[in-house]
């Protein structure tokens, strides 16, 4: 399962300020300024179960039989299939609606994993696709476990993603901001104010923003009363947005450049 949040403090700034925001247009990231965690993920599936270190600790039967997984922000059910000791296939759904599918090869030297993936969250029903590889760190697993057994960070090289999947579109409202994502996520919330719903979202994730300055804002994701992420847009001179998305859970920061549109 793919996940790509890449993009996305203290006074509220009066209605003439909002007017002013540099942020005000439809943004799309540029994949080769990423710069991604180098932490490593980690992974293994042994007797028959598929765990993995996510956010939410993962752990499901590989059986290719649908099952129940509990504390997953986009799936109640998964199913999980090693179709042999190189590939793997997951797909999830939530409410009977499919949430997401991904199909992953570990390359022959055991380094790389050519990986696909479509999520399903887009309010226009239309899928996002994306693909690319992650790689190795570390040794690889002993003979007779599954390939891919170990811990593994996603590279640059040969990531791409639908547009939908990586476009935002920035409106200052009186006080605040709005934002909205290619596939249909948005809210709207004053500076410095309580956190409000990001509709649309299949998660229930609330979102609270701050002004840190004229061209740099702040948004911070919860889900169940606990922080998630916190992401930072900063408007440079070039007319660029620098988002910087920080996980405090996994402790990573990742960071990427927007262009408008």
């Amino acid at each position: 399962m793919k996940a790509y949040l890449l993009g996305a403090a203290l006074v509220a700034v009066a209605a003439p300020a909002a007017a002013q925001s540099p942020f005000d247009g439809t943004y799309r990231m540029d994949i080769a300024s990423a710069q991604l965690p180098k932490k490593p993920l980690n992974r293994a599936l042994k007797a028959g179960v598929y765990r993995c270190d996510c956010d939410t600790p993962l752990e499901v039967k590989a059986d290719g039989q649908w099952h129940k997984v509990s504390g997953q922000a986009y799936s109640d059910e998964m199913r999980v299939e090693a179709v042999d000791d190189n590939r793997l296939r997951m797909e999830g759904r939530k409410g009977s609606k499919p949430s997401f599918a991904s199909d992953e090869t570990v390359s022959p030297d055991g380094m790389t994993v050519n990986w696909t993936s479509i999520e399903y969250s887009a309010t226009d029903g239309k899928p996002v696709n994306a693909s690319g590889k992650d790689k190795r760190v570390g040794a690889l697993p002993v003979a007779g476990l599954h390939r891919i057994n170990g811990g593994w960070v996603t590279v640059t090289d040969g990531l791409q993603v639908d547009p939908a999947g990586i476009t935002m579109t920035f409106k200052p409202i009186s006080g605040g901001m709005s934002r909205t994502a290619g596939t249909g996520e948005t809210y709207e919330a004053k500076f410095g104010g309580p956190a409000v719903p990001l509709r649309n979202d299949p998660a229930g994730t609330m979102v609270a923003v701050r002004q840190i300055s004229p061209t740099k804002f702040e948004e911070r994701m919860m889900r169940n009363g606990k922080l998630r992420a916190i992401l930072t847009y900063e408007m440079k001179p070039d007319g660029k947005i620098f988002a910087t998305n920080y996980n405090p859970i996994q402790k990573t920061t990742a960071t990427i450049t927007m262009t408008k549109q």
